[in-house]
């Protein structure tokens, strides 16, 4: 027996754990020593991607998750799969890694694949695959992302059991809003992050669950007719794209509420077109550190009852603020010291309403400007070109900003915005900015 060979196992899974678990796996054909050690790693990474035949690859796959190995665990399983054989058999490997894994599972269907043609090769794209969330186990975390939106569908069983999980990720999943609502506020007494990217139109999202701490919630397409939030505990939230154009074109109605008395860090790129009445935040958002909103001059060109009376900033909502002309009430957010302004158009003019948004933050630190190289104008224009909106007030460069805190700049997108130089200039005038940071 050679040297390395006559080294203990714990030794030989060192070693190998810098190998990729493809080519750990070659060594069982060393000698008979080497079978087996490559199962008792505590970590493994499969990729279909390199190299093995789609036997060979699904083979591995089975050998760590076999019956008989259960006697012993693995701390973390990826498996990143690309061919359709291996997308099909999805579900049966999540729900024998759910007996095994006692940490991390990840599945993972990556894009640009001979899988994607799944969505194209038959009439109905949807629940090509259909995954079971996996009922008990003793994973903490489980990822489950398949990239491509219309592959797979997450079942959620009425009654399964509490979970242990304190990280969940849904990516390009349907899954069915109560059963999702009903699993995270009542089986779920550990998890502390849930990110769920998704489509379709659904009912309500209801989360009540003082675990959380971050939330991440992002629709494709479709929407939600609406949002509710409980948590003590959130620290964190995201919702970009959330709520369904049926939803926001009915006034009256609460579109969504929260309760997140220490949310420190807020962005909120959902949809423009929102009644701002229709947003609660309970307390707010006067524990907001960190603050990103998406700026919208003008909404939809159907959506021509907003040119009348309402020029939307798209948070704005969220700050429970009524008004019918450009910014013209806006809450004071003192708590915020990081803010990041992106303008989803660049045929806009938004120097007015950055400068009445940061009249309002007056102890920032940092500010971040981001004019993304978006050009929508069939679906976005001004509705009289002399007169827009997004010009007004006509004296804004005139206005008196103090932000004595202010130490960082960052510009991005700088050359494509004529407003952004006026917008620069008064920020000068404002605060003798530290750092100040172009980047195109």
């Amino acid at each position: 027996m050679d040297i390395v060979s006559s080294l203990p196992d714990h030794l030989l899974h060192h070693i190998l754990s810098f190998l990729p678990t493809q080519e750990s796996v070659r060594t069982s054909v060393l000698s008979r020593r080497w079978q087996r050690v490559w199962i008792g790693l505590p970590t493994f990474t499969f990729d279909d991607k390199r190299g093995s035949s789609i036997a060979g690859f699904a083979s591995s796959v089975d050998a760590v998750l076999a019956p008989r190995l259960l006697q012993g665990t693995v701390d973390r399983l990826q498996i990143s799969v690309r061919h359709p054989p291996h997308i099909a058999r999805a579900n049966e490997w999540l729900q024998r890694a759910a007996e095994r894994v006692r940490e991390d599972i990840s599945i993972i269907f990556h894009e640009n694949s001979p899988a994607e043609r799944i969505l194209h090769d038959t009439d109905n794209g949807y629940d090509r695959i259909v995954l079971h969330l996996p009922c008990g186990g003793r994973a903490t975390a489980l990822t489950l992302d398949f990239h491509v939106v219309g592959i797979a569908t997450l079942v959620i069983p009425p009654a399964v059991p509490s979970s242990l999980l304190t990280r969940l990720e849904l990516k390009f999943l349907r899954v069915d809003a109560s059963s999702l609502s009903r699993f995270v506020s009542s089986r779920c007494p550990s998890l502390r992050k849930l990110v769920v990217h998704t489509f379709g139109d659904m009912d309500a999202l209801r989360f009540s669950n003082d675990a959380l701490e971050d939330l991440d919630i992002h629709f494709y397409f479709g929407g939600l007719r609406r949002l509710e939030v409980w948590s003590r505990n959130l620290r964190r939230l995201w919702v970009r794209g959330v709520f369904s154009p049926e939803a926001m074109a009915h006034d009256g109605s609460k579109l969504a509420s929260f309760f997140t008395p220490r949310l420190e860090h807020l962005c909120w790129t959902s949809s423009i077109s929102i009644d701002p009445s229709r947003i609660d935040f309970a307390h707010r958002l006067s524990t907001v550190r960190q603050l990103e909103v998406e700026l919208a001059s003008h909404a939809l060109v159907h959506h021509t009852r907003w040119y009348r009376d309402r020029n939307k900033l798209a948070p704005m909502s969220a700050f429970g603020v009524m008004y019918s002309d450009l910014m013209a009430v806006i809450p004071h957010l003192s708590t915020v010291t990081d803010l990041t302004v992106s303008t989803i158009l660049d045929h806009h003019a938004y120097g007015s309403s950055i400068a009445r948004l940061l009249s309002r933050c007056s102890n920032i630190e940092t500010l971040t400007i981001l004019v993304k190289e978006e050009k929508c104008e069939d679906e976005y224009t001004c509705p009289l070109t002399s007169a827009c909106w997004c010009k007004c007030p006509a004296d804004w460069r005139e206005q008196k900003l103090c932000l004595d805190s202010l130490r960082q700049l960052d510009l991005k997108g700088f050359s494509k915005a004529d407003w952004l130089p006026d917008l620069v200039t008064l920020l000068c005038c404002a605060r003798h900015v530290v750092n100040v940071n172009y980047c195109d």
